[in-house]
């Protein structure tokens, strides 16, 4: 099941873990935070590449928007248009 409270949890937390401060982290501890953030970055990577496709499935951002679902995704987040659309395209692809 899909839990959009938990998707805003992942985002408040993303935004803290970003301005932590890491400067007296030990180095052992610091290291292993770099593997847990790669891991959770691909994870989160999949399940934008879900989302993205079912929105594309359901022709929502278009019908809704006016715009293909890469192109809204990225105006709405401020991020890349062409990242955008190659997450969703792969997404449908998988």
């Amino acid at each position: 099941m899909f839990d959009t409270v938990l998707v805003s949890g992942v985002e408040g937390r993303a935004r803290e873990l970003a301005q932590a401060d890491v400067a007296g982290v030990f180095d052992d501890d610091l290291a292993a935070a770099a593997v847990a953030l790669e891991r959770a970055v691909s994870l989160l990577e999949a399940a934008k590449a879900h989302v993205g496709a079912e929105l594309e499935a359901r022709q929502v951002c278009d019908l809704e928007h006016g715009l293909r679902t890469g192109a809204w995704v990225a105006r709405e987040a401020g991020t890349a248009p062409a990242a955008t659309r190659l997450r969703v395209r792969v997404g449908t692809v998988l």
